[in-house]
């Protein structure tokens, strides 16, 4: 839903002195605002020297989690009761590099998809800034019914279906964006249209489901270092990729 955010902004055109704030600034000042007040609210919230947010006394939230996340094992730490499981079983390894692929994969697409979108649509099809915000409002919309579409198959359809199903898209989306050969004719605007929506769809299929089976996939271990690993992974398309 991000890049729509510049859709609101469209209409804006305002000059303080040497400050400009219009449909290409505003946004840059509104994630900078943004990302201030996520630093305030984590300040607020959690304690580092802990590792957990701080506590509400007589919440009904701290009762919940503190319930659930009780030992196992009575009169045991929680590190030790990590340790204890970690040495039961080993997560797949092949399951693992298959999920680290999926969601390099997806990443890449759409570290693809929005980087050149605009200046392409721009040189290709004349499209102006307004034009390509409303894309991207139109995709934020159809990418929040794919999430609940994802939590509703996941309720009838395995993790490994959604997956593939995931890469399907994907692969098809990039498919319908080719120029010649494939194609008989050039890159139309509705063939780009059709061949963006489905790019859009897999990468909420993908990346959800991708993180999903990789926990899954880890089992009852102390996952926080491999979910870096693969958020690194998922940054690398913003390396390698266009800028």
């Amino acid at each position: 839903a991000g890049p729509s955010v510049g859709a609101l902004f469209a209409p804006l055109n305002l000059d303080y002195g040497r400050w400009r704030v219009d449909e290409f600034t505003a946004p840059g000042y509104f994630v900078g605002l943004l990302c201030v007040a996520m630093m305030v609210a984590c300040y607020l919230t959690f304690n580092p020297s802990d590792g957990y947010a701080k506590p509400f006394q007589g919440h009904k939230l701290e009762r919940r989690l503190s319930h659930s996340l009780a030992s196992p094992s009575i009169g045991a730490s929680p590190r030790t009761n990590v340790v204890r499981r970690t040495t039961q079983r080993r997560p797949d390894a092949v399951g693992l590099a298959v999920c680290l692929g999926a969601f390099f994969a997806h990443f890449y697409s759409f570290a693809i998809q929005e980087t050149i979108t605009t200046p392409f649509v721009t040189a290709r099809y004349g499209w102006s800034q307004r034009r390509v915000d409303t894309l991207f409002a139109g995709v934020s919309v159809l990418s929040l019914v794919t999430s609940v579409l994802v939590a509703e198959l996941s309720n009838r359809w395995s993790d490994y279906d959604l997956l593939v199903l995931s890469l399907v898209l994907g692969f098809a989306g990039s498919l319908v964006l080719l120029d010649p050969p494939l194609w008989p004719a050039q890159l139309g605007e509705a063939r780009f249209l059709a061949g963006f929506a489905l790019i859009t769809v897999a990468f909420p299929f993908g990346r959800n489901v991708a993180l999903a089976t990789f926990s899954k996939v880890l089992g009852p271990c102390d996952q926080g270092e491999w979910m870096g690993l693969m958020f690194v992974v998922g940054a690398l398309p913003r390396c390698l990729g266009p800028s």
